[in-house]
């Protein structure tokens, strides 16, 4: 999120600073401003898919808890066996260190950077308890602290430019990060404040100068609107196979599209970049603790460098709810605000409802479901619906004779399959209109078509929350198959329940040890993210190639198990190698063939494991 504070020369502050640091590093990014959009990056050239438009140090970035134990605490790499614990001195001998490196050199560079956080760690520790508060948001505020106030002098810093490969961002370019402080949480903020309130005197002792507490307060809201997490090297490594991951773990498709949260930071670089939900660039993890920027798409000279701040196959509602609490901004961009028939697109591929004209019963305008549904003259029950006309293949859209937003229409039909969502509201009813048939129909009618999906997919996520026992997993794969059961022939394809559902189905039978199941729900997943998903995506994004490795993984497993039991199975491994082929040249596009300059965090583990398995196949085939 960017400053959208004006100097007296309508610009925000810093800015030709920072256009000088990407200047210097050779970043092909300029820097823009408007009122509506704040600060913002902007493409100097041309660029293709996979061109690093940011590499940046971070003003201050940390393992976070989960991570301490995997990563080492300067260069955040996967710790090796020999890993070496901080130095417990730093402690004054009062407990161990917690911080772990991969060499002594580590270590040794990264005494400055955590000594203060170490020596404070029990008393954050009772603070976190007290009062409530994230233990690791603590623990980044006095790094931050640190780095401001020990060998950081900010009126010197702003005189110079930074290399951002080789260099911290220096701690006055937080000032230009937004920190919507007057739109979090009244409770969150009343916490964080105590909890300020108890830090600030033993932080002001370790660095020799006051700290006031309200600095604090602000820091957190800033770590909270803008701070970038940073994946688990082990998404991919640290098991043999995505597929032993997944039947090792839990029923669903861990790790798809992230993992493990091992670090997370500061980085004011990176948040030049806007969100869009159609982004065209995405951020990986680099080489000690570096976050790396690249295109995911053709961008055009001049065009905006946008990234997502959320999952993308979410629907619109929801997509904006997150949005709206997390971030504070209401979402307009070319996905969510634009053209009616961009919209259109949108609502079909999200909440796309079937045309019911000849699926409903004729008496009550139902599918004809349920134990109370009528009888028939003989006394017996009247199962099924009972069309009166031919069934129409179009799908319901807002009315052309309506003034109801189109936002609205969206929001109330996804109200009725997601009743329990935080993020969806309902404006009562919106007349809907079938775009092959133009068949009218009020979305209240829908509720009770809709209420049986609606009803088993809230079941099926309760479920799936369960443990992985053979027992629960036959009670969630009924639930997800009664999901689509009610879906098919009133929900289009791409509904987001339907997507949902399918994915779900993948883990459900890796737990089962139905591979043949798993590799079939997994190539309707891939189908989808391909003809739903693809104007999204593109043909670079690395949920794709999660998916893609999922499916490849599955398909190998399933190919030994085939020649195992003599039977054909050459086919299987033939397109096995196909997805891994797709997958592995999606992670060097998007990771950069020179992956071997940022290594850490997991980016050249994804294209190692692709290649290594792309590899294995080819010899297996052979």
């Amino acid at each position: 999120m960017k400053d959208r504070r004006p100097t007296s020369g309508g610009r925000p502050k810093l800015d030709d600073w920072v256009r000088q640091v990407l200047e210097n590093a050779r970043l092909p990014v300029d820097l823009s401003w408007s009122s509506s959009r704040g600060r913002h990056a902007l493409a100097k050239t041309n660029l293709d898919p996979g061109t690093v438009v940011i590499v940046e140090r971070g003003v201050a970035v940390i393992p976070t808890s989960a991570g301490l134990s995997l990563i080492c605490s300067h260069c955040f790499k996967e710790l090796p066996a020999d890993s070496v614990r901080g130095d417990d001195s730093l402690t004054n001998g009062k407990f161990h260190c917690l911080h772990f490196y991969c060499s002594s050199q580590c270590r040794d560079a990264d005494v400055d950077g955590h000594q203060v956080e170490c020596r404070l760690m029990p008393t954050m520790r009772d603070i976190s308890l007290d009062e409530d508060v994230d233990l690791d948001l603590l623990r980044l505020v006095a790094r931050l602290v640190a780095r401001r106030h020990i060998g950081e002098r900010a009126q010197s810093e702003t005189s110079r430019a930074w290399n951002p490969l080789f260099e911290n961002t220096p701690f006055p370019l937080v000032t230009s990060l937004l920190s919507h402080r007057k739109y979090a949480n009244i409770k969150w903020i009343k916490t964080v404040s105590a909890a300020s309130a108890k830090l600030s005197p033993p932080l002001a002792a370790e660095v020799g100068r006051p700290v006031n507490p309200d600095l604090l307060l602000t820091l957190s809201c800033v770590i909270n609107s803008n701070a970038h997490g940073l994946g688990d090297t082990r998404t991919v490594q640290g098991h043999s196979s995505f597929y032993d991951r997944m039947s090792s773990q839990s029923a669903g498709p861990m790790g798809v599209g992230g993992g493990l949260t091992t670090a997370f930071g500061l980085f004011p670089l990176g948040a030049l970049l806007n969100h869009s939900c159609e982004p065209n660039c995405v951020y990986g993890a680099g080489q000690d603790g570096t976050i790396v920027f690249r295109t995911i798409k053709e961008v055009k000279e001049g065009e905006e460098l946008l990234v997502s701040y959320i999952p993308l196959d979410d629907p619109l509602p929801v997509r904006r709810g997150v949005l709206l609490t997390t971030k504070h901004f209401w979402c307009e961009c070319s996905r969510c605000g634009g053209s009616e028939e961009r919209l259109s697109a949108e609502f079909r591929r999200n909440a796309g409802i079937l045309c019911p004209r000849g699926k409903l019963c004729n008496q009550c305008e139902t599918n004809g479901e349920g134990d109370n549904h009528h009888s028939n003259e003989d006394g017996d029950r009247s199962d099924g619906v009972v069309p009166s006309v031919a069934a129409c293949p179009g799908f319901l859209g807002p009315s052309k004779s309506s003034t109801v937003a189109y936002e609205t229409v969206y929001s109330d039909i996804v109200s009725l399959l997601l009743p329990a969502s935080a993020f969806t509201t309902s404006s009562g009813s919106s007349e809907l209109e079938c775009t092959a048939c133009g068949y009218t129909v009020d979305s209240t009618t829908l509720g009770p078509v809709l209420y049986p999906i609606a009803s088993s997919f809230a079941l099926a996520v309760d479920l799936s929350s369960t443990d992985p026992t053979y027992a629960n997993l036959r009670f969630q794969e009924s639930a997800w198959m009664r999901v689509l059961k009610h879906a098919d022939g009133v929900l289009d394809k791409g509904n987001w329940t339907v997507r949902k559902a399918e994915q779900e189905m993948v883990g459900v039978c890796v737990g089962l040890a139905d591979l043949e199941a798993a590799v079939w729900w997994a190539k309707r997943v891939v189908r989808s993210y391909d003809e739903d998903l693809g104007h999204v995506y593109g043909r670079w994004h690395p949920d794709m190639a999660e998916w893609l490795i999922v499916l490849g993984e599955l398909e190998r497993a399933f190919a030994h198990y085939l020649r195992s039991q003599n039977r054909p199975y050459e086919h299987v491994f033939k397109s096995s190698l196909k997805h891994f082929r797709r997958a592995a040249d999606i992670y060097r596009t998007i990771y950069g063939a020179d992956a071997d300059l940022f290594p850490s965090l997991g980016e050249d583990g994804r294209i190692a494991a692709a290649t290594r398995a792309v590899n294995e196949v080819e010899q297996e085939i052979c």
